[in-house]
């Protein structure tokens, strides 16, 4: 499928339209059609009923009508639906002009939109539907106590989501029913290790969460596939495992007579000695809290993280040329100002290794000296194309620019503040400064 973190680049027009016809266009409909108007429909839907209005007219042109006369505190959620572009899309209604596309509905009303405003709204559009989601699958989970059912698919995705660990991973799950017409749920997974005592407690722990999670099913039956371990599996009686959720105990030994008469079948393909795997524990221990410490540690003396979005790398005569975007993370937006002041020559000397180091191992730009360095600043994470369609706007905290040779010439921002300091130049971004100072 289409990747819709990728970069479009603007250069290159005629990409960029094609682009917007073949992913952004269909998958904007799709959004709309098969997950936004889902959503919207449940608001929408009590929002009438609430004013004892009809239901039956639900279509979603009258759904977002309705959000934004009668759910005016929820009006976030239909900023990136626009009716005529949906109807411009659905009928073919499209017309590409000069960096604008002007799209008709079925009435011949028109309309027309900067390309880049296009992708705004798909991007928009995916983040709302991401947020409803993610706000709809909370809701089930906090009231599963009240007699919520919670849609089974939603169940499957945590019970993947919660279970997966460095050794075993779960990639799908279905319901089947097996002789004696019992219920067993059936859950398909990958191991990445050749010792059973791993292999064995993930698989109790995948087994007791699966119930937990979906309740109900006579059997769980663990499916392993792997390329260090012969095809096998885990089975597990459902009703011992319900015994040992809801049993006062809390130990393993609950556990001990969960195996159901299917039994365990785990053969590793290449059997290792037991100091093998208790030297992989012990490095995986240490990998994982080396990370921990490290992270406290930036927390602690408030270092920032200088995180390279997108870095373009070029030679110019004997020297290297770097234009990239960066965010500052970990820091207080009034913290930014005066760390960006500090330690300009700092960020300029990690985005200049982070470049060399995204570029060809091999390549001249390697060793060449610096000559020109331009680099945006943001403040917040983003998709990797968006950052080359903000310019000022209010994730952008300055431009930093480093300029040793003088045959480059680059202009300031419009509408930024400048402050020069040797080599070096700051362009702050003055709507940035205004809206938190």
């Amino acid at each position: 499928g289409p990747d819709f973190n990728k970069t479009i680049s603007r250069e290159d027009y005629y990409n960029l339209l094609e682009d917007i016809d073949e992913h952004i266009h269909p998958n904007y409909l799709k959004l709309i059609e098969t997950v936004y108007s889902p959503l919207i429909r449940l608001i929408a839907f009590f929002s009438r009923i609430n004013r004892n209005a009809k239901v039956d007219d639900m279509k979603i042109f009258n759904m977002v009508q309705e959000i934004q006369e009668q759910c005016k505190d929820m009006a976030i959620i239909i900023q990136p639906y626009h009716h005529i572009i949906r109807n411009g899309i659905a009928h073919g209604g499209i017309t590409y002009l000069n960096r604008e596309i002007r799209y008709t509905d079925n009435k011949g009303n028109s309309e027309s939109f900067f390309d880049t405003d296009i992708i705004q709204f798909f991007d928009d559009m995916l983040d709302i539907c991401n947020a409803m989601m993610l706000a709809l699958k909370l809701f089930f989970i906090v009231n599963k106590e009240n007699g919520y059912r919670f849609p089974l698919a939603f169940l499957i995705e945590e019970l993947i989501a919660q279970s997966t660990n460095r050794y075993v991973e779960v990639n799908n799950c279905i319901t089947m029913t097996i002789k004696n017409n019992v219920s067993q749920l059936l859950i398909y997974s990958f191991v990445k290790t050749t010792s059973f005592r791993r292999a064995n407690f993930f698989m109790f722990h995948i087994a007791s969460l699966a119930e937990s999670l979906l309740p109900g099913f006579g059997r769980y039956f663990i499916s392993i596939k792997s390329n260090c371990v012969f095809p096998g599996w885990f089975a597990f009686r459902g009703d011992k495992l319900a015994l040992a959720r809801l049993s006062p105990e809390k130990n393993y030994n609950i556990y001990a007579d969960v195996i159901d008469e299917a039994g365990v079948f785990f053969q590793p393909r290449i059997k290792y000695p037991e100091l093998f795997y208790k030297v992989d524990l012990y490095f995986s221990i240490i990998k994982t809290n080396y990370k921990f410490l490290i992270h406290n540690l930036k927390n602690i003396f408030q270092k920032v993280d200088i995180c390279d979005v997108n870095t373009e790398v070029h030679r110019n005569g004997y020297h290297v040329v770097v234009n990239a975007d960066a965010v500052l993370r970990a820091l207080s937006e009034k913290g930014m100002i005066p760390y960006i002041k500090k330690n300009y020559k700092k960020i300029v000397a990690v985005i200049l290794k982070k470049a060399r180091k995204n570029d060809k191992r091999l390549s001249i730009n390697q060793v060449l000296p610096l000559g020109f360095l331009r680099v945006n600043v943001y403040s917040e994470m983003a998709r990797k194309r968006t950052f080359k369609r903000y310019g000022l706007r209010d994730k952008l905290i300055c431009t930093l620019q480093f300029r040793r040779l003088s045959r480059i010439s680059c202009p300031d921002i419009w509408g930024s503040i400048a402050e020069q300091l040797g080599l070096y130049r700051i362009m702050w971004n003055k709507e940035w400064l205004k809206e938190r100072l």
